[in-house]
């Protein structure tokens, strides 16, 4: 018999803004789209929470950070999306789309993810500055593997970075193109007190040691910086 527990799934979308939009100005109409998109995230059946904000290497991308909280199956894993296909069924989600769709310059980049449950998500989404750091995985690749990894990779930020506040990470349940071929991404999200701080923290030895295991274990890795705002 199938038993229903609660987990969550975590939406991680990129949106690419047209040029010389203002996101952040609410009277703006990117900012006006915006808060409508969020609007109608946050009205849907399963909504926990919601942080966003621009990319500091390229500010005319936004990135989102949803939580969903969904009745999943103990035997049929993939049901954890089901609230958000549920969305993308109802009659208002192509018009959302439509809406959202006048101020992007190209296609949103959409993934969920269910993250490592012994993982600090709150530390990290909460400082001043995240680093999104996308793994590509090989077809092989285990996620407990990167699992444990990235928790080495934590111990090491703890004890020797200074400004580092604390790391989640997890896989996604879609594939994503990479080089050619379609892979599933591990994401690290680490929590710093600034830009500054990650990239001085990447010249010292102890850095280039702990991420030696995490670049023989995957195809490539990909990583960014955003400080987040909750809804």
């Amino acid at each position: 018999m199938s038993v229903s527990t609660k987990s969550s799934v975590t939406e991680i979308v990129s949106l690419p803004l047209i040029p010389g939009s203002d996101p952040k100005d609410p009277t703006s109409a990117a900012g006006k789209v915006l808060l409508d998109t969020w609007s109608t995230v946050s009205a849907q059946e399963g909504f926990v929470r919601l942080l966003w904000g621009t990319q500091v290497e390229d500010p005319t991308i936004v990135q989102g950070y949803i939580d969903h909280i969904q009745l999943t199956s103990a035997h049929l894993d993939w049901e954890s999306l089901d609230k958000h296909a549920t969305f993308q069924k109802s009659p208002e989600y192509q018009p959302f789309l439509t809406h959202l769709g006048s101020i992007l310059s190209s296609e949103p980049n959409l993934l969920h993810y269910t993250f490592d449950q012994g993982s600090k998500p709150d530390v990290a989404l909460n400082a001043p500055v995240v680093e999104y750091a996308s793994a590509y995985l090989e077809p092989s690749a285990s996620i407990e593997e990167f699992n444990q990894i990235a928790r080495n990779l934590e111990k090491v930020f703890t004890e020797h970075a200074k400004g580092f506040h604390g790391a989640t990470w997890g896989h996604s349940h879609e594939k994503r193109e990479y080089q050619g071929g379609k892979v599933k991404v591990g994401l690290l999200l680490l929590g710093w007190d600034s830009v500054d701080a990650h990239l001085n923290f990447r010249e010292h030895e102890e850095f280039k040691k702990a991420l030696g295991p995490l670049r023989d274990f995957v195809k490539g890795l990909e990583a960014y910086h955003v400080s987040m705002n909750p809804l």
